[in-house]
């Protein structure tokens, strides 16, 4: 007969669930409404593609260096500490006055989907235990 996973264990669960949902609404709504935002900060399409660029360049870049950094601590900690800080850096993108900022922002946001990614990858299942294996969100 199969265990049966307790109420905290889907807690975990759906914070992993949670956090993938916020990195991947944060990676794909800019690609919807990229020219809107392009106009809205008065810069070019071609220079409105940085805005996708850089998240995507340094996810790649910081995820490695946040698992490493990552070694040995509590990784709930570490991906609630990165879910918290890409609503920061979508607020700051929200309210960006200019490319720039909207630029810096979205360095942050490169740095959380990074973490969030490598993070997330294999902590569901764990969170969830052995029966919940196979039906916790694997990103």
């Amino acid at each position: 007969m199969p265990e049966r996973a307790g109420w905290r264990a889907w807690l975990g669960v759906i914070a992993v669930g949670l956090a993938t949902f916020c990195v991947v609404t944060t990676e794909m709504l800019p690609v919807g409404l990229f020219v809107p935002i392009t106009a809205a900060l008065d810069v070019s399409v071609g220079m409105g593609g940085f805005m996708l660029f850089v998240p995507a360049i340094l996810a790649a870049l910081f995820a490695p260096l946040v698992v490493i950094g990552a070694k040995g601590a509590d990784r709930r900690v570490i991906l609630c500490g990165l879910l918290a800080l890409l609503v920061c850096a979508n607020a700051a993108s929200a309210w960006a006055p200019s490319m720039a900022w909207f630029l810096a922002a979205r360095v942050l946001v490169g740095f959380c989907i990074g973490g969030i990614w490598a993070i997330a990858g294999g902590l569901a299942g764990r969170l969830a235990g052995g029966c919940l294996l196979y039906t916790s969100p694997s990103p």
